[in-house]
């Protein structure tokens, strides 16, 4: 899994993702501009990079 979240992490340079092993679920912190507190986690990583993808945009546009 980690493994996973570092693959991740290659597409989505501006994020750390990191698996929770006790949570069982992907984590990611932006590295970015982004709303306080902003940390997005889900047990699937195609979920999580929808949900990054998602987010990104909105700060680019300048509505998150």
């Amino acid at each position: 899994m980690r493994q996973m979240a570092e693959k991740v992490m290659e597409v989505f340079p501006f994020w750390m993702v990191m698996w929770g092993e006790y949570t069982r679920e992907f984590w990611a912190y932006p590295r970015f501009c982004a709303p306080a507190g902003t940390i997005l986690h889900a047990a699937d990583p195609g979920a999580l990079a929808g949900m990054m993808r998602q987010l990104q945009r909105a700060v680019m546009d300048g509505t998150p």
